[in-house]
């Protein structure tokens, strides 16, 4: 019940932004979104004929903000002149430290920010640079003195110095017996079909950040999987079918 009522009010506020958007005719936009309130969001505005964009700073990110626009902006147009309110800040550190996105995430919470300001954490070797509202770097350059027992040295830089870890990825190549969610996650997870079935059935599995819980449901190329516990794959190719007529799949399992 609890998610029912967050999602009745995250779309009341968005309904709330397209509607300014439609009425006065200027560009609106949400806080930081996580991928579940996305395909949520994306759901709702699709079945109602109604258009959304969304941005977090760069191609591939996370967390992004949604995005309505009049009609005589594009979100190339938004992003290329810095029209969103993002700002990228850099922290960086010994590599000895091992800082983790939980450190950072933690340190941020802890000094005030509010989660739907922040958002994607980009952890690296030696540093980690974050993207968070613009409103809130001022209160973040005198606040955050330390991530863990570390002291780093913040600096604010641009989005086009942001440093983009490169996803890693297993590559499974593989063949199923029908393109439902069961034998995918089986495939995906390394795992028996009636085990994937029980995940499903349990709860602990998502289709494209959406909870599902039908064994049966299809799978498209593209689609993302998550589930509790064992990771996040995505299906990326569907290929023809084999002799004995199961079906060439290729999943890219992240690691």
């Amino acid at each position: 019940m609890d998610n029912e009522r967050d999602d009745a009010i995250l779309l009341d506020y968005l309904d709330d932004k397209s509607s300014m958007c439609e009425r006065r005719n200027i560009l609106t936009y949400s806080y930081f979104l996580d991928e579940r309130q996305q395909a949520i969001s994306l759901a709702h505005f699709k079945k109602e004929h109604l258009n959304i964009e969304f941005w977090g700073g760069f191609a591939g990110a996370d967390r992004r903000l949604a995005v309505f626009l009049p009609e005589y902006l594009t979100l190339d147009d938004v992003v290329s002149e810095n029209q969103l309110p993002l700002a990228y800040v850099r922290a960086e550190f010994i590599e000895s430290d091992h800082l983790s996105h939980r450190d950072f995430l933690g340190s941020l919470i802890g000094a005030g920010v509010r989660r739907e300001s922040i958002g994607d954490i980009l952890v690296g070797d030696e540093s980690c640079d974050f993207i968070v509202e613009k409103s809130v770097v001022p209160y973040l350059m005198s606040n955050l003195e330390h991530i863990g027992r570390t002291k780093p040295k913040i600096s604010e830089i641009t989005a086009e110095e942001l440093s983009v870890p490169v996803t890693k990825t297993k590559t499974i190549k593989d063949t199923v017996a029908s393109l439902r969610l069961d034998s995918i996650v089986a495939s995906g997870f390394s795992m028996g079909r009636d085990a994937a079935a029980s995940l499903i059935k349990g709860g602990k599995v998502t289709l494209n950040y959406l909870d599902c819980i039908k064994p049966d449901r299809a799978v498209a190329q593209g689609d993302v999987i998550s589930a509790r516990g064992r990771g996040k794959c995505r299906l990326t190719t569907v290929g023809g079918n084999t002799k004995k007529g199961r079906i060439s799949v290729v999943i890219d399992k992240f690691v």
